[in-house]
């Protein structure tokens, strides 16, 4: 049995400060759903307060203190953002109740995870977040926690912040969750004063601590932003990483046919040009640039250490890329890229050169054998613009691979960003090493269809015999 309780309206106030953050992004490619009622710009946010009902808060009190459903939601405290894994991506919990209408007792509460993929902040504020949740109808409103890292679906009652909707790329590239902090919340509110915890507080704690922690994600280590300038004066960007002092790989497709000169961006005031090297492994998606002058000795910008282990299905990474959103263009937001968390889907290994007899569909014998891994299928979000960008082992912190491309959905053109196709650190490895030499191959026409998401081998009905049945 699902029970209603009658809300009593104390308040409704447009978050301003939070609407103009997001006003670069709404006046250009980007829709806000759900947008505003009418009387309205509709992609103003607002906030409501309600009261509850005596019998709903006298069923609160009655509940066992033990129940973690109906413990009083709290803030978290500075030293758990002071102390948080700075190796983890910053996990999150939403409790939510999308479709309610639809069916209460299946959606009423309804749990999900995601990651923190992007921060806005104005001076020492939080304006907004973004995330990799996907957003449901109905799930604006919904309290935002801070995930247990041992345990994603966990409960907690450490609240950060609400839903405030979805910020959908109109030519469905991908779409972010936004959260709106508690600071900007109690300071648009003039009941405030009257809640549990004081507005100055839940300000110094949710705001300052929270940007302590989810900051030092979203500065550079090792992945550029590379923009494309191409003829007719237009521009294009993707990502790159940093493998020495010098030398960048990103993907080719980013050059397209009528590419001119590439830059990398370091941050949104240094800039350098690049020198175009090639690509050493003619078929594979990859081209290595070299840096024209050193990196301004202001900032600290290290090149990636290269994963060498063994690459296994179900392990745990961290994408990094300046996907979707493009830097230049978000107004006062921070220079920053989007990351998120996943795993490891799928290794296939092939050879790099033994080419592929297409009326036999069998590999040529005689030829170099060199089979390696040579694609990665990972969970963690990759999207347009995140070509080029770094997928990190959660453990060692090292690129285990470089972003390359997502799904998409033919019928729709639908990305899927949690679909993610990546090249092999070793294969960056091992096209370092040939760059240095000088040195160009080929790869099979094999793993170029592979990439091509082609078959790559015959399909063949396996029928079990009569006698074999029998002994079944």
């Amino acid at each position: 049995m699902v029970d209603w309780y009658k809300l009593t309206l104390l308040e409704t106030a447009p978050l301003t400060r939070v609407t103009k953050a997001l006003y670069p992004f709404t006046s250009t490619g980007y829709s806000l759903i759900p947008q505003a009622l009418e009387g309205s710009d509709r992609n103003d946010i607002f906030v409501s307060v309600f009261r509850p009902p005596n019998e709903l808060l006298a069923k609160i009190d009655k509940a066992n203190p033990t129940t973690q459903e109906w413990k009083t939601i709290v803030f978290p405290h500075e030293s758990e953002f002071s102390q948080a894994n700075r190796i983890t991506p910053d996990l999150i919990s939403i409790r939510s109740s999308p479709f309610a209408l639809v069916n209460p007792a299946l959606f009423v509460n309804y749990l999900s995870t995601g990651n923190i993929s992007y921060v806005s902040s104005s001076g020492n504020n939080l304006t907004f977040l973004l995330s990799d949740s996907k957003y449901l109808d109905g799930m604006d409103g919904g309290p935002v926690f801070i995930t247990d890292r041992n345990n994603s679906a966990a409960k907690t009652n450490r609240c950060i912040g609400l839903i405030a909707g979805s910020l959908k790329k109109k030519s469905k590239e991908g779409d972010l969750t936004v959260i709106v902090p508690w600071n900007q919340i109690v300071s648009h509110l003039t009941l405030a004063s009257n809640l549990p915890r004081s507005p100055s507080l839940i300000k110094a704690v949710v705001s300052s601590a929270a940007q302590d922690m989810f900051l030092p994600w979203l500065i550079f280590n090792g992945v550029m932003m590379i923009e494309i300038h191409y003829t007719n004066f237009r521009k294009g960007w993707g990502s790159g990483i940093l493998l020495d002092e010098t030398t960048i790989v990103t993907n080719m497709h980013l050059l397209g046919d009528d590419y001119r000169t590439a830059t990398a961006w370091i941050s949104d005031d240094e800039s350098i040009p690049l020198e175009n090297l090639g690509n050493p492994l003619e078929g594979l998606d990859m081209v290595f640039f070299r840096l024209t002058k050193p990196i301004s000795s202001r900032r600290k910008a290290n090149p990636v250490t290269l994963y060498s282990g063994e690459y296994k299905v179900g392990q745990r990474v961290r994408s990094l890329g300046y996907g979707l959103i493009y830097p230049h263009r978000t107004g006062n937001q921070p220079f920053q890229p989007l990351t998120a968390h996943g795993i490891i889907s799928k290794c296939v290994s092939m050879d790099l050169y033994r080419q592929l007899d297409q009326s036999t569909m069998s590999v040529v014998v005689g030829e170099e054998a060199d089979e390696r891994p040579v694609l990665l299928v990972s969970t963690a979000g990759c999207w347009n613009g995140s070509s080029g960008g770094a997928l990190f082992d959660l453990e060692t912190g090292h690129v285990v691979s470089m972003m390359t491309s997502n799904g998409r959905v033919n019928d729709t053109g639908e990305v899927i960003p949690q679909l993610a196709f990546s090249l092999p650190s070793n294969v960056l490895q091992y096209a370092l090493t040939l760059v240095r030499k000088g040195i160009r191959k080929k790869v099979s026409n094999r793993v170029t269809q592979l990439w091509k998401l082609d078959e790559t081998h015959v399909s063949s009905l396996v029928e079990t015999s009569p006698s074999l049945q029998a002994k079944l």
